[in-house]
């Protein structure tokens, strides 16, 4: 099912205009465009709390994935693995600037870096005084080859370009998106 691929590879990059971004446009059909929304809203989502329906599902969703990643990135480097905490981060940044690529084509306008901002410092302030325990460290290392398979594809620099070539759209000279 091409949504389950679509959606499958931009979680996988993980995973709203920011301040910071280059303003661009959508110009693709309707249909691409609630398909856009539909990824950005996590409705075929795996895991149900990223699937978010009606107004504000983007923010959302966006709140609840950034809210997991930042707990994930947090332990890591509770745990001493500073390095790959940074890994992570570094992918979900990438991840980001995706979402802010499509981010035009959905009804919401949402800051995708305030959110993240939020929610990294919410994890902070509710994990303030744990420690990292054998348990934790045990599922942490469980866990990693998944988190660094997420962190290769989201180097992969070409991914971009194959997702948009999916979805049948492309940036054209001036940055707005198009149907191919």
């Amino acid at each position: 099912m091409l949504l389950g691929r679509i959606l499958t590879l931009i979680f996988l990059v993980m995973s709203s205009a920011s301040s910071g971004a280059e303003s661009h446009s959508c110009l693709i059909s309707v249909d691409k465009k609630e398909l856009i929304e539909s990824v950005l809203c996590g409705q075929a989502a795996k895991e149900p709390e990223y699937q978010q329906f009606g107004p504000g599902c983007f923010k959302r969703s966006i709140e609840k994935r950034l809210e997991d990643s930042a707990a994930q990135i947090y332990m890591y480097k509770l745990c001493g693995d500073t390095k790959f905490s940074n890994e992570m981060l570094e992918g979900n940044v990438r991840a980001l600037e995706f979402m802010e690529l499509l981010a035009p084509c959905v009804s919401e306008s949402v800051d995708i870096r305030a959110v993240m901002d939020d929610r990294y410092q919410f994890v902070e302030r509710k994990a303030a005084g744990l420690t990292c325990t054998s348990d934790t460290r045990a599922l942490l290392s469980q866990r990693r080859a998944f988190f660094e398979g997420l962190i290769a594809q989201s180097q992969d620099e070409s991914l971009v370009i194959k997702i948009l070539s999916r979805l049948r759209i492309r940036l054209d000279d001036q940055g707005n998106l198009v149907d191919d």
